[in-house]
């Protein structure tokens, strides 16, 4: 009998934001994804989920290494992610 059970790869998604290494995984994913951004000490970062529409789903403020983000409530899709990062204002 054929077998119609189609498997899809799951892969870690990385490249740089200016010079820090991202990893974003698993792609595709069945709700819970990561985010791995090293800290840096006075740094702000928040990751930004955004449908493929452009409506912003989900924003969550990074915390750790590893940033975990809940789409398991969302329906199946393209979602976007951008992630800010800015340097913490300190007075002198």
């Amino acid at each position: 009998p054929q077998n119609d059970t189609i498997t899809a790869k799951q892969e870690t998604f990385e490249d740089l934001i200016g010079h820090r290494p991202v990893k974003i995984y698993p792609n595709p994913t069945r709700g819970l994804i990561q985010v791995e951004l090293p800290l840096i000490e006075n740094l702000n970062a928040i990751i930004r989920v955004y449908g493929a529409q452009g409506a912003l789903i989900r924003e969550v403020r990074v915390k750790d290494f590893t940033t975990d983000i809940d789409l398991s409530q969302c329906p199946n899709g393209l979602y976007i992610l951008r992630i800010s990062i800015e340097a913490a204002r300190t007075s002198a």
